[in-house]
């Protein structure tokens, strides 16, 4: 894949969601088929799953004195991520967060 394409992509990707428009509108305004416009998004996300692969988060424990001045409870798990957190107070939901964060950065 053409790095010049895949900028350009990128930019009307940019471009189609600050102008709030609905995919279809902004395909008609500025002359784009909507296939040529899914046709790229699949293959750019595409390329950046492939790339997250590999990726490694950090995970910070807190030493559980400091958790309850911070506001958090015992064995309380806290995701941010972009412009929101995610509380997590029972292990057995980890495999769910798990799957929510993978779904959040294919889609966000």
């Amino acid at each position: 894949m053409k790095t010049n394409n895949v900028i350009l992509w990128k930019e009307r990707f940019a471009d189609r969601a600050a102008s709030g428009l609905k995919v279809e509108d902004w395909c008609k305004r500025n002359g784009v088929t909507k296939h040529a416009y899914y046709y790229w998004h699949r293959k750019i996300q595409g390329d950046q799953l492939v790339s997250l692969e590999d990726t490694f988060v950090e995970v910070l424990v807190n030493d559980p004195s400091k958790e309850k001045k911070a506001g958090a409870a015992s064995g309380e798990i806290i995701v941010n991520w972009k412009d929101f957190s995610i509380f997590v107070n029972d292990a057995q939901h980890v495999p769910l967060l798990a799957e929510l964060m993978q779904k959040l950065v294919r889609e966000c």
